[in-house]
Order: structure tokens, then C-alpha cells, then sequence
């Protein structure tokens, strides 16, 4: 069976955060390599992090974004960007 992996975005005080690829269907222990891009006047200074709903179905690097398959079912990934505000 696959895992499909749902991908949402989340974007605090930044223009925009794009995800790719934006749906995954995984074989038990694949992985995928999420990327990212972030626009906007402090896109430079963004920090990204990766979240799961169901770590018992996929796992994700919080920093990285590799998703690793773990059972069967349907997992939430959720990429959030930061931004340090000057000030």
C-alpha cells in the first residue's frame, strides 16, 4: 500500500511559501525530499520547519523536510514559515 502525504502552507509575515511537490504517494519506507521557496522583503531571513499529523504514518525532518513512510494511511505534512522581525 502507499502513504499519500497532504501537503499544506502556512506563510506568517511573508509574501509567499512554496511547496513542491505539493502531493506524495509513497511505498512503505520511501522518502521524499520536500522543497521550499519563500518570497517577500525578509524571505532571507525565513526559517522553515516541517510538521506531521500522524508520525506513526510518516515521519518528516523537522528542519529538512524528508518525509520517510512508516505504515500505511494518510498523513498531514505542515511547512511553516518564519521570519525574525527587525525592530
Amino acid at each position: 500500500q502507499a502513504v499519500t502525504i497532504t501537503v499544506s502552507e502556512r506563510t506568517p509575515g511573508l509574501v509567499s511559501l512554496n511547496v513542491q511537490p505539493a502531493q506524495v504517494n509513497l511505498v512503505l519506507g520511501g522518502t521524499q525530499d520536500l522543497t521550499t521557496a519563500v518570497q517577500g522583503p525578509r524571505a532571507s531571513a525565513a526559517t522553515i520547519s516541517f510538521g506531521t499529523s500522524a508520525p506513526n504514518v510518516a515521519s518528516v525532518n523537522a528542519t529538512t523536510g524528508r518525509i520517510t513512510a512508516v505504515s500505511a494511511g494518510t498523513a498531514v505534512i505542515t511547512v511553516t514559515a518564519q521570519s525574525v522581525e527587525s525592530g
